[in-house]
């Protein structure tokens, strides 16, 4: 008897660890069916059969993969998450178009504790005369991505590692609010990847509401890009606000994107904000790109159909740098720039100007001169010339009014911290205040004696000869 029920013991521990190692939930349900029930998913890759449902619910053990429609009578996956229903799940993937509705009264978040992903490469149809139309034009019919929310929400959606959105021809996504003047928030503590293979397509991403006036806050730890510029577009007036923060450990991915920022319909002004708030100890450079809509030929999206070169540019209202090392590259105008701490290199296109500079802290590598409206200086900060410095002067800022002291406010160092001789001054030409930096000179008494000690030790190598 004592034989047989070890081995009853084995047999259900056995059974228990294949219940465990099934982790893979593959989606079956029908339009809006929940989450987070067992019978939305299927333990058997294609299979809508009652006979592979899961046992349970998803959790946190639950790798969650989207391959299909599942029994949906659209071409698109719609998955709910109803009146406060929130959960996790370890990933997800996402290979056919889908949408995670939050819908109902009360708010609901997931949480993804891992990665989330898409791979999905649609066809452009629905043009109307041979336009793009902004975001009006149909991607397959659906779009690839769609997060909509029904009640205000900070972060609905949280991932833990990186979300990386993947195409070979379009990706349409979509992070939506159905009322007006509310807030919603996308968490992504890992890096927020957009990449593209191929010569067709570009991935889209719409910071849209059905009403208007609403405020995104989007947390990144890291934004990135490959393959082709990313257009941001919102249909609504909308302010979209990136903020670069630390993971959970206090870890920062960074990474180098490139994008585009266009209203997405006429009479729409919107709006994007960047803070840097990362840890400088432990974090990677986020280097972004903004590009004119009129300048999309020049940067990887060349087909006339697109019609996004005929788009309003959105406004860039605020870039702030409190902590970790920012590197902004801007062919658009910016309204307000500040720096607290951290690093920031900031470089504009033709004719893009800064309306106001605020520095208090921080360093500030030169990489060209700025054109800014007025300058605001306090406390000490670091210039930082990363290369050898070939000038006896350089102009860093070109301003119609600035405060500041110069001689006490900036000091000049190279990429290694060490200080470079020279003096900070302001000028004024041309009805414009400019902020110079000049390179000291050595004094011919500095020069003699410097080739004073090189003879000295060329004469005692000869001795030594």
């Amino acid at each position: 008897m004592r034989i047989k029920n070890i081995i009853l013991t084995a047999l259900a521990a056995s059974t228990a660890l294949s219940a465990v190692a099934e982790t893979s939930y593959y989606w079956r349900g029908e339009y809006g069916d929940p989450l987070f029930i067992s019978s939305s998913w299927s333990l058997v890759q294609g299979s809508t059969a009652d006979a592979d449902v899961a046992l349970d619910a998803p959790n946190e053990n639950t790798d969650i993969i989207v391959d299909s429609k599942g029994r949906c009578y659209s071409s698109f996956a719609r998955i709910s998450l109803k009146n406060g229903i929130s959960g996790t799940v370890r990933s997800w993937t996402s290979t056919n178009t889908t949408e995670i509705w939050f819908n109902g009264s009360t708010t609901s978040h997931l949480i993804v504790l891992n990665d989330f992903s898409t791979n999905i490469s649609n066809n452009l149809t629905g043009l109307s005369g041979g336009e793009y139309k902004g975001v009006n034009a149909t991607f397959d019919k659906e779009k690839a991505l769609r997060l909509i929310t029904s009640t205000q929400a900070e972060n609905v959606l949280t991932v833990g590692g990186d979300m990386t959105l993947s195409t070979s021809k379009y990706h349409d996504s979509i992070l939506s609010y159905n009322s007006n003047s509310t807030t919603i928030g996308l968490r992504v503590k890992g890096q927020w990847a957009f990449n593209h293979t191929g010569n067709t397509g570009f991935h889209l991403f719409n910071f849209n509401a059905s009403g208007s006036t609403t405020t995104d806050n989007i947390n990144l730890g890291g934004l990135a890009s490959s393959g082709k510029t990313v257009v941001f577009t919102a249909t609504k007036t909308n302010t979209v606000n990136l903020n670069f923060i630390d993971n959970d450990e206090g870890v920062f991915k960074g990474g180098e994107f490139s994008g585009i920022l266009v209203n997405g319909a006429s009479g729409v002004n919107s709006q994007f904000n960047f803070t840097m708030d990362a840890n400088k100890a432990t974090q990677k450079t986020q280097t972004i790109n903004i590009y004119k809509a009129s300048n999309t030929a020049g940067h990887g999206l060349t087909d006339e159909a697109w019609g996004i070169a005929g788009m309003t540019d959105m406004a860039i209202g605020t870039i702030e740098v409190k902590k970790g090392d920012l590197v902004f590259n801007s062919e658009l105008s910016i309204a307000n720039v500040n720096l607290s701490g951290g690093t920031l290199s900031l470089t504009m296109g033709d004719g893009a100007t800064v309306g106001n500079l605020t520095a208090t802290g921080g360093s500030w590598i030169f990489a060209d001169t700025i054109d800014v409206e007025t300058f605001t200086s306090s406390g000490t900060i670091n210039v930082v010339f990363t290369e050898a410095l070939e000038k006896e002067f350089y102009t860093l800022i070109t301003c119609n009014g600035l405060s500041v002291d110069p001689a006490t406010t900036f000091v000049a160092v190279d990429k290694n911290g060490n200080e470079i001789a020279g003096n900070f001054d302001v000028a004024y030409d041309n009805g414009k205040y400019l902020l110079n930096f000049t390179v000291a000179v050595p004094e011919a008494s500095e020069i003699a004696m410097l080739f004073g000690i090189i003879a000295l030790g060329f004469a005692a190598y000869r001795r030594r000869k």
